[in-house]
C-alpha cells in the first residue's frame, strides 16, 4: 500500500478503496473511483472527495510488480481462510487479511473491508517496530540511546507528498500533476507544492554569477 501511494500520488481512504476491478496491470492504470470514510466506527465507500478526484492514475512497472504480489498474497490468504469458512469475498486490493471479533463478539472475516482505523493502528505499530530495530542497531555498534534520532515518523500522506513533489521537480507540468493527484484545481497543487517551484527559481542562478 505504501508503495502504490509512492508510486502513484493515492490518498490513503482512496487505497482502501481500490477494488481489482480498478486495475489494469496490463495498462498500468488505477481507476480511482470511491475512497473510504469512517464515522464513530462505522466504515463505508462512497463516492470520491470532488469530482477530479475521479480519476485515472498512471503507475510504472514497480508498482505494477507490487500489486501482483499482493494479488498472490491476497489469493494465498483467501485459500486458506477459505477452507475454514473465514474469508469474506468482496474484491478489494488492500483487504484485511486478519480475522477477529468485533466488541459484540461477532466474527469479522478476513477479505473485508481495510478501515481506515485499523490501517492507522497497524501503521504505528510498524513505524514502532521500524525505529526499534534501527535502534537496536545503533546500540549494538555502540551509538548511545540519547542520539537516537527515529528514522521514520510520518503517515502514509507523507509518500503522496513525495509523489507529488518528485513529479514537479522532474518538470512534470502543474496541470498534469493536479490531475494525477485529484487536486480541484492546478492552483491548489501550486499551492500546497510552491516550495518545489520556489527551488527552481534559483537553478542557474550561480551559472548566471559564473558568466559574470
Amino acid at each position: 500500500m505504501a508503495a502504490v501511494a509512492l508510486g502513484a500520488g493515492l490518498r490513503r481512504s482512496e487505497l482502501l478503496a481500490l477494488r481489482w476491478s480498478d486495475v489494469d496491470l496490463d495498462d498500468g492504470m488505477l481507476e480511482v473511483n470511491g475512497k473510504i470514510e469512517q464515522v464513530d466506527g462505522r466504515a463505508e465507500r462512497t463516492a470520491p472527495k470532488t469530482k477530479r478526484s475521479a480519476r485515472k492514475a498512471p503507475f510504472g512497472p514497480s508498482v505494477a510488480g507490487v500489486l501482483r504480489q499482493q494479488k498472490g498474497i491476497v489469493a494465498a490468504t483467501k485459500l486458506r481462510r477459505a477452507k475454514d469458512g473465514l474469508w469474506i469475498d468482496e474484491g478489494w486490493v488492500f483487504p484485511s487479511l486478519r480475522v477477529s471479533w468485533d466488541r459484540a463478539g461477532k466474527r469479522m472475516n478476513a477479505g473485508r473491508l481495510w478501515t481506515p482505523n485499523a490501517f492507522a493502528q497497524e501503521w504505528r505499530q510498524i513505524v514502532d517496530d521500524v525505529n526499534s530495530r534501527s535502534l537496536g542497531e545503533l546500540v549494538e555498534t555502540g551509538g548511545k540511546v540519547a542520539d537516537f534520532e527515529p528514522p521514520w515518523g510520518h503517515g502514509i500522506h507523507a509518500l503522496r507528498h513525495a509523489y507529488a513533489t518528485a513529479q514537479l521537480a522532474a518538470g512534470v507540468r502543474d496541470e498534469v500533476v493536479s490531475r494525477r493527484m485529484g487536486h480541484s484545481s492546478s492552483l491548489v497543487t501550486r499551492k500546497v507544492y510552491s516550495h518545489v517551484t520556489e527551488a527552481e527559481q534559483r537553478e542557474g542562478v550561480d551559472v548566471a554569477g559564473g558568466l559574470l
